[in-house]
């Protein structure tokens, strides 16, 4: 972590300085568009080389969006505000227009970065299954997706407090729990502070606490000494009338598609099946087929699938969509319940963030617990 924040700084640094230059030059030597013409082309080129600097410096996609918040934020966006202040006598339009650019950008950082990443949602969903008949309440399942976080603190006990009050008949955790990397004292830290929130539930779910491997930890290692029960590439009955039936997925696992003895036993079951996996690559297949028509297990056979991974895209750009899913899984599909035939997809957005060199920020995409209701 000491590099990347090492290179920022000496980014931000020298983009300011050799920016400030050109524009500075710009708007004393020629008229206001070359001005705006080296606020373009100098931002665009300070986030082209940090791109380049995350990719080939550091060979990490998330290193480069990184750095390439710094040059959007602390570097791109003060050029303009220093190209309206030189350009106020040539042209008062430009040289307000300028600044309040490069002001918005900056409360749209600080926004994404301060507030939103802890602006819990609870989403409720419904799913409705003849599978279910017979059911006189409704199952309260919730989903709890990407803690991912690097400390135990005021938010992730306001998450699980929150949780608690949602009275659970069953708790879903698609992974990605603790994200810390060369401190095995802060590791065992924070994982023992997690597990005391999971003991400190004063409503145990009747269905109990299952979750699965993320792309960051280990469930079994995560849950030692708690309620929480990992489950890897393998089938639970939950007991009830009907009976519920859970399938969690390992982290490879929930990247391709289900076998056909996973099929087999889904198919079987009297009851509903719930699938769970970190990443929803699972139903690709499942969802390619249905869009062309063809018939396939995975959207003919009743089921529930739950993953997270996407975090929702983290940013949205609006009316597009998330730019970076991680995913094969179709963008639109990349956050909220769907349904393919009779199979039911709920992608949650998860409650943390992408930690290690990735820029902490969620823009148009709150935190989201999942409330799912299965009826009959």
């Amino acid at each position: 972590m000491t590099e990347i924040l090492m290179t920022a700084a000496a980014l931000d640094i020298l983009g300011l300085t050799c920016g400030g230059i050109a524009v500075w030059r710009a708007a004393r030597r020629g008229p206001p568009r070359r001005a705006v013409w080296a606020v373009v082309l100098g931002g665009a080129c300070v986030c082209l080389v940090a791109v380049v600097i995350g990719l080939l410096g550091f060979h990490n996609s998330f290193a480069a969006m990184r750095l390439l918040a710094h040059a959007l934020f602390c570097v791109w966006a003060p050029l303009l505000v220093c190209a309206g202040v030189l350009l106020w006598r040539q042209c008062r339009w430009l040289a307000m227009a300028l600044p309040l650019c490069g002001v918005a950008m900056d409360l749209a950082y600080s926004y994404a970065r301060r507030i939103e990443p802890y602006r819990l949602e609870v989403t409720h969903y419904e799913v409705v299954s003849p599978k279910l008949r017979g059911v006189r309440q409704p199952i309260t399942v919730v989903v709890l997706a990407d803690l991912q976080t690097d400390r135990i603190g005021a938010y992730e006990r306001g998450v699980f407090a929150t949780m608690d009050r949602l009275r659970a008949d069953l708790i879903l955790l698609p992974g990605d729990y603790i994200q810390i990397y060369g401190d095995p004292v802060a590791l065992e830290r924070e994982r023992r502070a997690l597990v005391e929130l999971f003991n400190g539930l004063r409503h145990r779910p009747r269905y109990g606490i299952w979750g699965v491997d993320g792309d960051v930890d280990f469930a079994a290692e995560v849950f030692r000494g708690s309620v929480a029960k990992p489950i890897q590439d393998a089938f639970e009955v939950l007991p009830g009338d009907p009976p519920l039936q859970l399938l969690g997925l390992s982290r490879p696992a929930s990247r391709r598609p289900l076998t056909p003895e996973q099929e087999r036993r889904i198919a079987a079951f009297p009851g509903l099946t719930l699938v769970m996996g970190h990443a929803p690559d699972f139903v690709c297949d499942d969802i390619a087929a249905f869009a062309r028509g063809e018939t396939r297990p995975g959207t003919t056979t009743e089921r529930l699938c739950i993953a997270g991974h996407i975090h929702g895209g983290q940013v949205v750009v609006p009316g597009f969509g998330p730019p970076i899913t991680l995913s094969q899984l179709p963008r639109r599909y990349s956050t909220g319940l769907h349904r393919f035939g009779a199979m039911h997809l709920l992608v949650s957005r998860g409650v943390g963030l992408e930690r290690g060199y990735a820029p902490r920020i969620r823009f148009l995409c709150r935190p989201e617990l999942a409330v799912i209701r299965l009826r009959g």
